[in-house]
């Protein structure tokens, strides 16, 4: 093991005892904290378990006095992670009680905020990811959770009124997931699609509640007028296909970048094609309207 490991080791153990008293912290405590520091920092196959114990202050002994086998030390540390994911959404509950779309909106703006904080990455994506195609027994852990997290997203954003909930849960996580992944890698495209498009707050409203804003900027008041009427109506549909297609591109282009899409089936040209004339429309409406109302 290099000075460097040694070292961060080292540090692990300092920032335990600084906030607690060595002696007060169980042994199982301070071997599941500093496990998970340590395979977030190494990888899981890239540290053994006399050098976590060693980081722990204790000793091999004592480790599997407590857990059975490295592979269940490494479950306990990612059953860790998911209790704190779902701890966020106690929290967005508490903090916003009866209210899915500020829920909704504070979501993203902590997804956002925790990209930054989290340089590793998700733990229990990066576990997935190392012991993919060895029969560990984490893995059912790890799909569970991501399954209960998309589930949960997916009740909020119908919660939030989403016309297609489904849709933008599976749009949000693979954001999410791209822009972690990108983190990692040094690149920013997608991390800045996640912050710009979600943070932004209009393609958000877009897709979650079918009543852009615009609507009341093009049309003031088309009570009472039966053409305006008719064009609010036209008009408000084809922002709800515009935001539609927006989504499905936005789908389609992180599935093809991590992979799951592995040729190009000229879906991404037919998705830009639609999207692009749907934009058109609504820009020669939104003009016609600008001028009636002159």
């Amino acid at each position: 093991m290099s000075r460097t490991s040694s070292a961060k080791k080292s540090e692990t153990s300092s920032e335990i005892s600084a906030a607690v008293p060595e002696d007060r912290i169980p042994p199982r405590e301070r071997i599941v904290s500093t496990a998970s520091e340590l395979f977030r920092e190494h990888g899981i196959r890239g540290i053994g378990v006399d050098a976590i114990a060693d980081a722990a202050s204790t000793n091999k002994m004592t480790l599997y006095r407590h857990f059975g086998s490295k592979d269940e030390l490494v479950c306990e540390t990612l059953r860790r992670a998911s209790e704190k994911a779902d701890a966020i959404w106690r929290d967005l509950e508490a903090a916003h009680p009866g209210d899915p779309s500020a829920q909704l909106d504070v979501w993203v703006e902590m997804r956002a905020q925790c990209l930054n904080g989290e340089p590793a990455g998700c733990d229990l994506a990066n576990a997935a990811i190392e012991l993919k195609g060895e029969g560990h027994p984490a893995h059912e852990m790890i799909e569970r959770h991501k399954a209960e997290q998309r589930d949960r997203l997916a009740a909020l954003c119908s919660a939030a009124g989403a016309r297609e909930p489904q849709l933008l849960a599976d749009t949000l996580t693979l954001l999410l997931e791209g822009a972690r992944v990108s983190r990692q890698d040094g690149c920013r495209q997608l991390l800045r699609s996640f912050r710009q498009g979600l943070q932004g707050g209009d393609r958000l409203f877009h897709l979650t509640s079918g009543e852009p804003y615009r609507l009341h900027a093009v049309f003031p008041s088309p009570e009472g007028d039966v053409e305006a009427e008719m064009n609010y109506v036209y008009l408000k549909r084809l922002y709800a296909r515009r935001a539609e297609l927006e989504a499905k591109l936005e789908l389609h282009d992180a599935r093809y970048c991590f992979g799951e899409e592995e040729v190009d089936d000229g879906t991404d040209s037919d998705l830009r094609q639609r999207l692009s004339e749907v934009s058109d429309e609504i820009a020669a409406l939104e003009n016609r309207a600008a001028t009636a109302w002159r």
